[in-house]
């Protein structure tokens, strides 16, 4: 369909379990490939357009001066974003093909924002795992998404420890973080509890200047790479928050331990 705005039909469909998303932009924003057939598949580049001979990118370009970003956004790019959204520019981002090397002062790092509830309409529950090196330049190497009751949502965060190893894991110190914390320092995990501080809006605002600079790197194609994009850009007016406080969790996180290294040049773990 063509999407209207984040809260429209496909847009509550892709927030429920059990849907594929096969999204068509106009003009591809990133690296996808797209089955068409056994054994076959078309693959798009940064830049192409869906379909020159109907629509050349002189033609979109102009709707788009017409329409103005948000309704050309929604009409011709899949990707609704309400009036006053737009905190994070989709550009700021840099990217990468492949997850550097661990190289000495790195260090993994894993930020788990949770849910209190498993209803439809409750939040997700969030990890993402990032490599960060002593410049505070961060590598989004991976990202889990879903409603889980507890017994599930330890089980991810354990799953994922194993596959990553990271040096520590931050959890928010509320709903079902707290418990989840307790379990996790059991079996031996090198959990920190983080408490959030202010609103979520002002959290996020706080990076908005290390994102622009290009310091946060996302993978050319992950599996949810769509979805946290959608999330991040649709911010503060978007129907889920969940991953950007993930995210936001993980840099105050970072940021807080460059200002204990004050006058060092590098971060020291």
């Amino acid at each position: 369909m063509q999407r209207l705005h984040p809260d429209d039909l496909a847009g509550y469909l892709m927030g429920q379990e059990g849907w594929e998303v096969l999204s068509l932009p106009a003009i591809a924003e990133a690296e996808v490939v797209v089955p068409i057939g056994r054994y076959r598949v078309h693959r798009r580049h940064v830049g192409e357009v869906l379909h020159p001979g109907r629509e050349p990118l002189e033609a979109l370009e102009r709707l788009k001066a017409e329409m103005g970003s948000y309704d050309y956004s929604a009409q011709y790019q899949q990707a609704p974003v309400p009036a006053g959204g737009n905190m994070i520019k989709g550009e700021w981002f840099g990217s990468f093909s492949d997850p550097p090397p661990r190289a000495e002062g790195s260090i993994i790092v894993q930020s788990w924002d949770t849910a209190s509830t498993t209803s439809e309409l409750a939040s997700y529950s969030v990890g993402i795992t990032a490599l960060v090196d002593r410049n505070g330049t961060i590598w989004v190497l991976d990202l889990v998404r879903g409603r889980w009751a507890f017994p599930e949502l330890q089980r991810r965060v354990i799953e994922a420890a194993h596959s990553y190893a990271p040096r520590s894991v931050l959890v928010e110190d509320q709903a079902s973080g707290t418990a989840l914390q307790q379990s996790l320092k059991k079996q031996g995990f090198a959990v920190i509890p983080i408490k959030p501080k202010g609103d979520k809006v002002m959290r996020l605002h706080a990076h908005t200047a290390t994102i622009e600079a290009g310091k946060v790197l996302l993978p050319k194609e992950a599996r949810w790479l769509d979805e946290f994009r959608r999330e991040v850009l649709a911010f503060p007016h978007g129907k889920h928050d969940d991953q950007v406080d993930a995210l936001s969790q993980l840099m105050t996180w970072i940021q807080e331990r460059q200002k204990r290294t004050y006058g060092v040049r590098r971060l020291i773990w």
